[in-house]
């Protein structure tokens, strides 16, 4: 494949873009994203009343691993996550000081009752709650989770006021994916449900109450089914945490690599 860039697409990629990336790449994901998770209704572009946006980021992982930073206080926050999991997202965690809550697995993947067990067990300790899981041919184990944990898990999320983090790197090679329920889907269809708007917990000083909608953030990559070597993925999160990452992406990044956008 042959990649050619002239007239005004060279001159975008020649220059500094906005931070959550070309606008019509933003507008096309936001069209894939609308598609595959039904947010037609409530993402930017497309909503009268947005709940979501999303960003073009460096990869997944380095979204990832800043929204980690939006969300995590040294040696005060939990992060929940499968047993195995990802070597990535734990290079970043272990040494950044929060706690880490392995989740048994099986053959279905997450064990929500497990899971459950352990929020119980955890509910009187101070600081937020995160859970990190790769819903889909989970890394190591290539498990999917099924729409049944997906359901339980999340719902898990809205009793025990848990933030998901729902890394999705390998969704858009899935045969299942058109069967699959994100997590992200779920989010959304309950704040439509709902009613409310989105109060996703940033930086700074937030509300302790965190609706029962609004606390998954999605992040997605082009890595395995384009090349990883482009560094090109895609977040997607509640207006507010959209914010809060968008003014990180300003002061660490700027923005991401403009020639490679347009391919």
């Amino acid at each position: 494949m042959k990649l050619v860039l002239d007239g005004k697409d060279l001159e975008e990629a020649l220059q500094y873009s906005p931070t959550p990336g070309l606008p019509g790449l933003v507008s096309q994901l936001r069209d894939i994203q609308s598609r595959e998770h039904n947010l037609d209704s409530v993402i930017h572009g497309t909503a009268n009343n947005p709940l979501y946006d999303l960003s073009v980021t460096v990869g997944s992982q380095d979204a990832l691993t800043k929204a980690f930073e939006m969300l995590l206080q040294h040696d005060c926050d939990q992060v929940f996550l499968e047993n195995p999991t990802y070597s990535g997202a734990l290079a970043f965690l272990q040494p950044y000081g929060v706690k880490l809550t392995p989740i048994n697995t099986d053959n279905r993947g997450l064990d929500p009752d497990h899971l459950h067990a352990l929020l119980a067990s955890s509910a009187t300790t101070q600081g937020r709650r995160v859970l990190y899981t790769i819903p889909t041919a989970q890394n190591p184990s290539g498990v999917t989770l099924d729409n049944e944990r997906r359901r339980a898990i999340y719902q898990l999320a809205c009793e025990h006021d848990l933030i998901i983090l729902e890394d999705d790197p390998y969704y858009f090679l899935s045969p299942e994916r058109q069967s699959l329920v994100s997590f992200l889907e779920l989010d959304a269809m309950n704040c439509q449900s709902e009613g409310q708007s989105v109060t996703t917990r940033g930086l700074g000083e937030v509300d302790s109450n965190l609706g029962k909608g609004g606390r998954v953030l999605r992040f997605d990559s082009f890595s395995k089914i384009f090349s990883a070597g482009m560094r090109i993925g895609f977040v997607t999160a509640p207006i507010p945490s959209w914010n809060e990452l968008i003014s990180i992406f300003k002061g660490q990044i700027s923005t991401t690599v403009e020639f490679l956008k347009p391919w």
